[in-house]
């Protein structure tokens, strides 16, 4: 695999994932939490991390967009990195997940863990120039 198109497909999903966050926030805090967490100011609350957590996810991807053209090595070693913040974030969601009174959306989980996946594998078998 070729890693300057795994980093532009990567950032693309982290674009992706970010905007959906961003505009689903309410959403996603009243199906994650458990019934008696939720209420007006929590909604509140909730949403604005939400959505400050999914600036930094679009960040993640724009950045991931601009460094798409660097040379092979240094594309292996951002994906590297990349596999790496993922896991740190993968870990923390996990946390909440065993957690009762939180339930992350797992098709996101899902998502993460493939994105992790892909880009640590790359970063080691990818195609040099």
């Amino acid at each position: 695999m070729n890693p300057n198109l795994v980093i532009t497909v990567l950032g693309c999903l982290n674009v992706l994932m970010g905007a959906s966050v961003f505009f689903m926030s309410e959403t996603i805090v009243k199906g994650a939490f458990v019934a008696r967490l939720i209420n007006e100011q929590s909604v509140v609350v909730g949403s604005l991390m939400h959505e400050a957590m999914a600036g930094v996810i679009v960040g993640m991807g724009v950045l991931m967009l601009l460094l798409r053209s660097v040379d092979t090595a240094v594309a292996k070693k951002i994906l590297f990195a990349f596999a790496v913040a993922m896991t740190v974030s993968l870990a923390g969601a996990l946390r909440h997940y065993m957690m009762p009174e939180v339930t992350p959306p797992v098709p996101a989980l899902g998502l993460q863990a493939v994105m992790i996946g892909v880009a640590y594998y790359v970063s080691l078998k990818g195609k040099e120039d």
